[in-house]
């Protein structure tokens, strides 16, 4: 009985420190793709959303950049961003780029298109101005900037977004702002994975 009892004993402990042994591998995994988020703040003002984050990623500026002018993957970078695309080359450096988005509230979920002119300006900034005509949002820029800092990558993000949409008053724009601030912390989480996925190929 005794020996039953210890025969349990050990193979629990051993269970459970195997259990432990995985649950911190999982942590330390997650927390190499975590950037460091310095700031991240949002405003609503006239119907207008303004989002700005400070972030640390890190990968070098080139796999950064590259993660963020790679337009058949860019869904990847934020969970709202259900399809993106690139629909004319002006010049190497100007496109007009197609994406649809989904914009949850906690009771419902649309999903909204916008046409873009995108500008790459000197392999350290992306400058995305909305065509209202040719979009769901009467408003749009967007802005990355991206600069060397140590090993890694400084990454400044400024969104200022105004919906053509209908959103509901009064919890609206709580709402929109708290979807905002999530998908700012993804986008860096995100982008720092997917420029290491590129230097380790």
């Amino acid at each position: 009985m005794n020996n039953a009892v210890t025969g349990r004993t050990v193979a629990s402990d051993a269970i459970l420190k195997c259990c432990a042994s995985l649950i911190i591998s999982v942590l330390l995994a997650s927390s190499t793709i975590a950037a460091e988020l310095r700031k991240i703040d949002i405003h609503h003002r006239s119907g207008r959303y303004i989002m700005n984050v400070d972030s640390y990623i890190e990968a070098p500026v080139a796999a950064v950049y590259q993660v963020l002018t790679d337009y058949d993957q860019f869904e990847l970078i934020a969970e709202g961003i259900k399809e993106a695309r690139i629909l004319n080359n002006i010049s190497p450096e100007v496109y007009i780029v197609y994406t649809k988005v989904a914009v949850c509230f906690s009771f419902m979920c649309v999903e909204k298109e916008k046409i873009e002119r995108v500008e790459l300006r000197s392999n350290v900034e992306i400058f995305a101005t909305v065509i209202p005509e040719r979009s769901d949002f009467k408003y749009g820029v967007t802005r990355w900037m991206v600069t060397s800092e140590g090993e890694g990558t400084r990454l400044r993000l400024k969104v200022e977004i105004e919906p053509s949409f209908w959103i509901p008053p009064l919890i609206g724009p709580r709402i929109m702002k708290a979807v905002m601030r999530r998908e700012g912390i993804y986008s860096a989480d995100s982008v720092e994975q997917l420029a290491n996925d590129i230097i380790q190929k």
